[in-house]
């Protein structure tokens, strides 16, 4: 047949073979640190260089498939967010992810697994411990092996966790009732 060169309609025709890349990602665990717990949503945040189709996002915790739904969400434009919510089923551990994505033509993006942004998420469901607990008076005055404290006397709670924890609330009693000071 004849070549055309042109078209009589001024239509075009644009080959793409190149792939699409993801330009950012970043891992969000839903709160103030990067340690999600039952209930919190991770959201994977991610923008390509082209428009792209829906991409497939799996996340797993400490290898294992995540238990709840992901949900994956063109934001605007070239952004995109995938979450899902830390259930109970889920294992304690690295939040991992993979996003496979594809641009129009159909040309497929190199899959990701890392953000980055540096950012990573650790699911924690399981409860601290006290490993040790000792209260101290700086009194003199022992009976057997328990201090006693006397009024103007400092009470010293010590205790050690398995894992960094938050601030702690402590109450002291004395007889049943709060103590003052």
């Amino acid at each position: 047949g004849t070549q055309a060169t042109s078209t009589t309609d001024s239509a075009s025709v644009t080959f793409d073979k190149t792939a699409p890349t993801l330009l950012s990602v970043a891992i969000d665990s839903g709160n103030a640190t990067s340690v999600a717990k039952v209930g919190d949503t991770v959201t994977l945040s991610f923008t390509a260089d082209e428009t792209i189709q829906t991409p497939t996002v799996v996340f797993t915790v400490s290898g294992v498939s995540a238990a709840g739904s992901i949900a994956v969400t063109n934001v605007s434009g070239n952004d995109w967010s995938a979450t899902f919510d830390r259930a109970s089923g889920d294992t304690d551990g690295v939040v991992a992810f993979t996003i496979d994505f594809s641009d129009t033509a159909g040309n497929a993006g190199t899959q990701v697994a890392s953000a980055t942004d540096g950012t990573s998420v650790t699911f924690d469901k399981t409860a601290p411990t006290l490993t040790s607990v000792s209260i101290d008076s700086d009194s003199a005055t022992s009976i057997g092996t328990a201090e006693v404290a006397r009024v103007g006397d400092t009470v010293t709670l010590s205790f050690t966790a398995d894992e960094t924890i938050q601030t702690p609330t402590v109450v002291f009693t004395v007889g049943g009732a709060s103590a003052a000071g």
